[in-house]
């Protein structure tokens, strides 16, 4: 497990403020739950886990728009804690984490802000997934 690194790529990387990130567990959860694959079939892209590729800026209300999706979706209803397979053994068992919806939601709070900002900017985006 590892964070998804976000950067719009007309702000300087030295200004924070075009900068974001998901935590490790709320990036495993986005792939736990085919989130990037469904990204993927609607906008034709290739955005796949442990890769570097650009959202370009006329993709980002997709984007956007599909987590507001997902949001009423997954993160609405009960239960309230997500378990997530992240991998497995050597002897081929699960390996498990838990994360809360209310983190969950939060993270997904700050990458739509995010989105916002890369959307008024008309800017693509750098993503680390």
């Amino acid at each position: 497990m590892h964070p998804s690194y976000f950067h719009i790529l007309n702000i300087p990387e030295s200004d924070s403020s075009g900068s974001s990130h998901l935590s490790a567990e709320a990036s495993e959860w986005l792939f736990y739950i085919k989130f990037w694959d469904a990204v993927n079939v609607e906008l034709d892209t290739t955005f796949g886990q442990y890769e570097d590729d650009v959202l370009p800026s006329n993709r980002v209300a997709d984007v956007l728009r599909m987590i507001n999706d997902l949001e009423d979706r997954c993160l609405r209803e009960p239960p309230h804690i997500q378990n997530v397979v992240y991998g497995w053994t050597q002897q081929g068992e699960e390996l498990w984490f838990s994360i809360k919806k209310e983190t969950l939601c939060a993270s997904l709070r700050d990458i739509k802000l995010f989105l916002r900002k890369a959307i008024d900017l008309h800017s693509d985006i750098y993503c680390q997934l």
